[in-house]
């Protein structure tokens, strides 16, 4: 039994816990009060890290993403003494921070060291594959080594990562698109159709020359992403603009038909895809499953041409074929089928004959020669052959389908 003389049972320690033990607790809230307060200032720190890089060293001077920013800050001010030491203290503070070691990568390219800047930078884009400064210092690295597959890979990362500066990396796409080598390497990201791909197509329709374009269009067409009919429809204005035939011929390829829709059914539209109907004053025109149908009502027809198509046909002789069907269609020039070169001044290639009166389907022919030199593109058209205005009164109906042209001969 204890007696009155034991320390643990003196006067002193009846009231409370043992004196080791409470020590014990004191330590222990002392300890966890420090590191509580650690963690705040720590993570204080972290939140000022990239609006307030100065604020967030001083209190924690290790936060590498503050002295990253410093570092950068250094950098583009020109103190490179400063950005070296911040920026070697930010990775050694976090080895995996790829804006520090960019900026060790651009100094050690600034002291001419290239090797070390390409394996910096290389270091830079495993830790931070999302910096775009860093994907496009090593895009340009690529392209300064004729690597144009690895500058697109680069450049691809830039645009996903930071769509907002696309329109800025065209002119550098544009060079790679107009090199016979380099398109190659763009082609395969055009064909994912990206959301970056119209406004680029536009860019190179406004600053290549025609034939680049349509040297990509065809490398396109050989992929899952070919030009789509927008696409299509502009780089064809383009041409038809600058009358650039042989581009034209080259974009339809070699297996293009010389007449398009000849069943004047309108399964087309667009520049070079179908007929073109203007509006007209005094009839209706229209195109549909029985053809073209026009509809004439006794007064003055103001229009040059009810229906015309550009066509391309190169030097020779044709045959322009089709069917007609008429109802009471009266007028002193009646209708005929045109074809005239598009430069120099509408030359008249050919005229079919006069169409009015009654009839039903029956088939008509009209021949023609395409001349070389100045006629590299033509339009085929229906019109009133009138001499004065007086004659484009027409009254009544006419109908025409199955148009179809075939080469008799193509001159050499």
């Amino acid at each position: 039994m204890p007696t009155e003389t034991d320390s643990h049972w003196s006067p002193a320690n009846r009231r409370g816990w043992p004196l080791p033990a409470a020590l014990s607790w004191v330590l222990l809230a002392l300890l966890l009060t420090g590191l509580l307060w650690l963690v705040l200032i720590r993570g204080y720190a972290d939140a000022l890290a990239r609006q307030a890089p100065e604020r967030a060293i001083r209190l924690n001077p290790a936060q590498p993403v503050a002295l990253a920013q410093l570092a950068g800050r250094a950098l583009a001010e020109g103190e490179t003494d400063r950005a070296t030491g911040y920026a070697e203290r930010a990775a050694r503070a976090s080895f995996f921070n790829g804006h520090a070691l960019r900026v060790l990568g651009a100094l050690a390219e600034r002291r001419g060291d290239q090797n070390r800047a390409l394996a910096l930078m290389s270091a830079a884009a495993t830790a931070q594959p999302r910096d775009t400064a860093t994907q496009y210092w090593l895009a340009l690295h690529a392209i300064s080594n004729q690597d144009p597959d690895e500058a697109m890979a680069r450049l691809d990362r830039v645009m996903r990562f930071e769509p907002a500066i696309v329109d800025e990396l065209f002119p550098l796409l544009g060079t790679f698109a107009s090199n016979p080598v380099g398109v190659r390497a763009v082609v395969p990201y055009l064909a994912r159709r990206p959301d970056w791909r119209p406004r680029f197509m536009e860019h190179m329709l406004r600053q290549a020359e025609l034939s680049v374009v349509i040297r990509l269009s065809k490398l396109l067409s050989n992929t899952d992403g070919p030009l789509t009919d927008d696409e299509r429809a502009a780089l064809t204005t383009a041409l038809a603009g600058r009358r650039d035939w042989n581009g034209l011929r080259e974009l339809a390829g070699p297996d293009a038909p010389l007449l398009r829709d000849g069943s004047l059914r309108g399964v087309a539209a667009g520049p070079m895809t179908s007929w073109r109907l203007d509006p007209v004053k005094g009839a209706d025109v229209r195109l549909g499953p029985d053809g073209l149908r026009t509809y004439f009502y006794g007064r003055r027809v103001e229009a040059p041409a009810l229906a015309r198509q550009l066509l391309l046909l190169p030097p020779g002789q044709y045959e322009l074929t089709g069917q007609v069907w008429l109802n009471h269609l009266q007028g002193p020039a009646g209708l005929a089928w045109v074809v005239r070169c598009e430069q120099p001044n509408g030359r008249l290639l050919a005229s079919s004959e006069s169409f009015a009166g009654e009839s039903g389907w029956r088939g008509w022919l009209l021949s023609m020669t395409v001349p070389v030199g100045q006629c590299g593109g033509q339009w085929l058209s229906l019109e009133i052959p009138a001499r004065i205005a007086a004659e484009r009164e027409l009254h009544g109906e006419a109908a025409f389908r199955d148009l179809a042209i075939r080469a008799l001969q193509q001159a050499p």
